[in-house]
């Protein structure tokens, strides 16, 4: 269950550092084309690649499941159909940052299948987290990969991020659990705040304006989150009032979750 899809590499062999950077590459690439399907067979049919290619024979002619082919399609044709469901996902604000960003991953890929980086743990480091800063924006499973071959080759990676935090107050403890989906479905009413987030499939908290993610403000709050997956496992978005009570989206209605102290959220979200 939930087996990751590459192992990371013997960090003092290039060989598997070299086929662990392709393989998360490949994985990004194939998560991102099942995303885009995914969205475009619920909006335009099952038949929609057809379809489009019957309509534009250059379409056609694009192998979509090559790598290359797929982000060169997404970052340098505004008008593809390929861009619809990403750009109905990302707050219209963040689109260029994120199509620059995939452009980022299109450059990488390039400098790995040609041999244009050395092959070190620092070169497979700044990959994943070219790659993370993108995937988690459209949730996709890669971040899984991504995170746990992250943690094997730099281990230190955990404990320098929580000394380098900035202090801050937190007023009590996160709550240890969170009502199950079974036993809470009060539809929360009061007024919510401007801001919006997302509860990722990692336990991640981000906030969809910033992309800021809670974790790398408050410690701890990650493993609120997961508790918080156990009420909504499918993740997705959440909505806070001015009381702290957190809703998730369900059955057409924000459904309550859980109450956070001002402390316990994004500094400046609750008075």
């Amino acid at each position: 269950m939930n087996k990751l899809r590459i192992a990371s590499p013997l960090i003092t062999d290039n060989s598997q550092i070299q086929l662990t950077g392709l393989g998360l590459i490949n994985l990004f690439a194939a998560d991102l084309l099942i995303f885009i399907d995914k969205n475009l067979v619920e909006s335009e049919g099952s038949n929609w690649l057809n379809d489009n290619k019957v309509k534009d024979l250059k379409f056609g002619e694009i192998n979509l499941k090559d790598p290359s082919a797929l982000l060169k399609e997404l970052t340098r044709n505004g008008q593809s159909i390929l861009r619809r469901p990403i750009n109905l996902f990302i707050n219209k604000a963040q689109l260029k940052d994120f199509y620059d960003r995939l452009e980022d991953v299109l450059n990488e890929r390039h400098k790995w299948v040609h041999n244009e980086v050395v092959l070190s743990v620092d070169s497979l480091e700044k990959l994943i987290i070219v790659i993370k800063k993108i995937a988690w924006l459209l949730e996709l499973p890669v971040i899984k990969e991504c995170d746990q071959i992250l943690s094997d080759i730099k281990p230190e990676l955990d404990e320098v991020h929580l000394d380098s935090k900035p202090e801050i107050n937190l007023q009590g403890s996160y709550p240890q659990q969170v009502p199950s989906s079974n036993s809470s479905n009060a539809v929360v009413i009061d007024d919510f705040l401007s801001h919006s987030y997302t509860l990722h499939l990692t336990g991640s908290i981000r906030d969809r304006k910033t992309d800021n993610l809670l974790e790398d403000l408050i410690p701890g709050s990650k493993e609120f989150g997961k508790m918080l997956l156990k009420q909504k496992p499918s993740g997705g978005r959440l909505r806070v009032t001015k009381n702290g009570e957190i809703a998730g989206f369900q059955e057409n209605s924000w459904v309550f979750m859980a109450k956070v102290e001002p402390g316990q959220w994004f500094p400046g979200h609750l008075e």
